[in-house]
């Protein structure tokens, strides 16, 4: 009894030292405890301190990511403790057929290897962990997972985004395999929507409303993704989780950013920061301040005059006092819009010519070129969705211009 007293509170030391920023000293602490539970022969107690050692490390890791000048060897080294750790504990949960507990240890290796920067390997365990989630009926746990699975699918997207810019990169294999994790990144932010609701918590709902707005972000569904967020803030103000309603704010920042508008951005994503500083949340401070630097370098190389933004035609027809009913819409058609989109082409191909109805990518536009096609084009058109897979569903001059025009009108009719 007293030795299990005493490993309880070495648990518990270490776990306060984690929290300080300590954490070898706290890795430590929860060791010996995991020692003194398993001589005292209690096999649970052993198995959660091993869960305890396993989170630990997960939280080193995202310490080390967040540093100023990561290194990843470190990063590396705190990952395969979290993966041994958590073996510590299956190896004993599978034996006394604990299937909750099995579910957890799973979960803390996908996140010690999402840490690295492997979402295959986070997916592959994160699903398993599913599994006996569904057989234990425990609905918050799952809700857990499928964020996590959310998360990596949107790793992957990363990862594929960045392998676009890389020289001889299969460029249209490359966009398949983002809109791939796109599209399963959408299903399993709305999978952990559900789940979070059915688990009638109101944190979770946050979170993976926090989710669903980053996956609208990489679709271009900008209106979405606001509407995402702000229910978000929303539900973290209401329960008083001020960490994740610093993180949501910031968001905001992010999303405006996304739409080009700047000014917007930079408040917001300035309030985000002020908020994650007051409860002093490292991991909050830094997305806010990543999404300031983004901001202020855009700020300083000047973004693209704009061609057209129908929300400026809507503010002077109310404040003018216009019609209740929209005039039919009077925006640029492709045809008009063509010759911009042609020039743009050109100036990044370098040539003197280059066919409307030509691929583009058959014209010359390699992989980092489109990158920039993509971005420019984003910058001129303001609050249209620009996908990253937008060249490989509309490949031409004339396709661009055809679904640019589109979504403008379809855009003034929805204001």
């Amino acid at each position: 009894g007293d030795k299990r007293f005493d490993a309880e509170a070495l648990l518990s030391i270490g776990i306060v030292n984690v929290v300080k920023g300590s954490y070898e000293e706290g890795i430590g602490f929860a060791s010996e405890a995991q020692e003194m539970f398993s001589e005292a022969g209690d096999r649970k107690g052993t198995a959660a301190a091993w869960l305890k050692i396993a989170d630990l490390h997960v939280a080193q890791t995202t310490a080390l990511r967040l540093a100023e000048s990561p290194n990843k060897t470190s990063i590396a080294q705190a990952s395969e403790s979290a993966m041994a750790a958590a073996d510590g504990a299956l190896e004993i949960l599978r034996d006394i057929g604990h299937k909750k507990g099995q579910a957890a240890a799973l979960h803390l290796q996908a996140a010690a290897r999402l840490a690295v920067d492997e979402p295959e390997d986070a997916l592959t365990l994160e699903m398993d962990a599913r599994s006996l989630c569904r057989k234990a009926d425990d609905w918050k746990s799952e809700a857990v997972l499928v964020q996590l699975i959310t998360e990596a699918h949107l790793t992957k997207y990363a990862k594929e985004m960045d392998g676009l810019g890389a020289r001889g990169a299969d460029s249209k294999k490359v966009a398949r395999l983002m809109r791939e994790a796109s599209r399963k990144a959408f299903k399993a932010a709305k999978d952990a929507l559900g789940v979070a609701k059915r688990s009638d918590n109101k944190d979770l709902i946050g979170q993976a409303l926090v989710h669903l707005a980053r996956v609208h972000i990489i679709n271009g569904k900008h209106d979405l993704a606001m509407k995402a967020r702000d229910e978000a803030v929303a539900l973290f103000k209401e329960i008083g989780e001020k960490r994740d309603e610093a993180i949501a704010i910031a968001l905001g920042g992010e999303i405006l950013f996304s739409q080009q508008q700047l000014d917007k951005a930079l408040a917001v994503a300035e309030q985000g920061l002020e908020a994650a500083r007051k409860v002093m949340d490292a991991r909050a401070e830094m997305y806010a301040v990543t999404i300031l630097n983004t901001i202020y370098s855009m700020v300083d190389t000047g973004p693209a005059q704009q061609m057209y933004m129908p929300g400026e035609a809507m503010m002077d027809m109310a404040s003018s006092g216009g019609p209740t009913e929209l005039a039919p819409y009077s925006g640029p058609t492709a045809d008009q819009l063509r010759p911009q989109i042609q020039e743009l082409a050109l100036s990044l191909l370098g040539s003197d010519e280059v066919a409307a109805d030509a691929p583009l990518m058959d014209s010359g536009l390699d992989s980092l070129s489109m990158v920039q096609f993509r971005n420019t084009l984003q910058q001129r058109f303001s609050g249209v969705p620009m996908p990253a897979s937008l060249i490989f569903d509309h490949p031409s001059v004339t396709a661009v211009a055809d679904y640019v025009a589109a979504e403008l009108k379809d855009q003034y009719y929805r204001q």
